[in-house]
């Protein structure tokens, strides 16, 4: 396991908190979608092709949550993109 996050997290985190409301929301979300399916796609391999028997089993396992992840991220995605289109009552604070 590595020490310390890499120079991509690094720069990734100093992306994100440059970032606020509605705007954070949408970029953070994009990358939770992104890193579930580049993971699940990795899981998917190793499931199929791994050498190792007990990684290979791992990898099987853990493909569902992956997968029930994945299907909550697009969910809270398509949330924030509906409201993002909803016009905003200037009454509401």
């Amino acid at each position: 396991m590595p020490s310390e996050p890499s120079a991509k997290q690094k720069a990734n985190k100093e992306r994100l908190s440059k970032l606020s409301g509605e705007e954070f929301d949408k970029a953070y979300m994009s990358d939770m979608l992104k890193d579930h399916r580049t993971d699940i796609a990795a899981f998917e391999q190793e499931s199929d092709s791994g050498k190792d028997s007990d990684i290979k089993e791992f990898a099987s396992q853990a493909l569902p949550t992956l997968r029930e992840h994945l299907k909550q991220a697009e969910s809270v995605t398509g949330k924030i993109e509906q409201a993002s289109k909803t016009p905003q009552d200037p009454a509401q604070p």
